[in-house]
């Protein structure tokens, strides 16, 4: 009730609002979200920002319609955490809203974000990416945020995707998508990394074997040992060699 009052009282600073609103996001005080919501028409717009980013963290059915006026905003960092609130909530229903923002947004970060929320969506998401870009001419920044998104939050439908991407792609793409996939400790993306073992390059073959040591309960040992047993490139088979001998410790 404190926090609440903090931001209805026109005699608080405007630090203290900012904070207030992110403290009631945090504690999950979703009687609250009124009351942020009507921040932002604020003239500051580091306010609309905070409320902004305090509603985008209440997994609710009462953030929908909310979201729904976010993405309209003239404020490009409360239509970015508008995105952020769609995927929280995984609602399906905003996917038209996010093409249209990454079609004709302004702004570079609310169109990356939009792509991520897309992609991360699951099925539906990918199903309208996919009827925007065919695999072989989705645009190399693109590829990037997919891959990185897909790093962040992997599973099945997403992996699969990326793998497809990967499989059409030049150099340039693949390097890409395999510098973020390194990156990422779930198991859900061991299909990739497998994929990147064949790699005719030996930099993204000795990446993919080394990211080994991140992933959580990974299935892919067996093609390590493998590595190390048969591969041409000495390079190649030390850096197996050096991560087998870490996980059997």
């Amino acid at each position: 009730s404190y926090l609440r009052s903090v931001i209805s009282s026109k005699n608080s600073k405007k630090f203290a609002v900012m904070y207030a609103m992110s403290s009631l996001a945090k504690i999950g005080d979703i009687q609250s979200i009124s009351q942020i919501y009507s921040q932002l028409s604020n003239s500051d717009e580091k306010i609309q920002e905070y409320a902004a980013y305090a509603i985008s963290c209440f997994k609710d059915p009462s953030a929908i319609p909310i979201l729904t006026e976010m993405m309209k905003h003239n404020t490009a960092k409360v239509r970015y955490y508008a995105c952020k609130g769609i995927l929280l909530n995984k609602n399906t229903t905003f996917i038209d809203a996010l093409i249209y923002k990454i079609k004709k947004d302004p702004e570079t970060a609310v169109k990356k974000e939009a792509i991520k929320t897309l992609i991360l969506l699951g099925a539906p998401g990918i199903s309208a990416y996919e009827k925007l870009y065919e695999p072989a001419k989705v645009p190399q920044p693109h590829l990037y945020i997919i891959s990185e998104a897909v790093s962040s939050a992997p599973d099945a439908e997403n992996v699969n995707y990326l793998i497809k991407l990967y499989n059409v792609t030049d150099k340039t793409g693949k390097n890409m998508i395999a510098a973020n996939v390194v990156k990422s400790n779930s198991n859900f993306i061991d299909p990739i990394i497998k994929i990147l073992f064949t790699s005719e390059d030996y930099l993204i073959k000795i990446g993919a074997i080394n990211s080994i040591l991140n992933i959580k309960e990974t299935t892919l040992m067996p093609e390590v040992k493998k590595l190390y047993e048969t591969d041409k490139l000495e390079v190649v088979k030390k850096n197996a060699k050096r991560v087998i001998d870490f996980i059997s410790k």
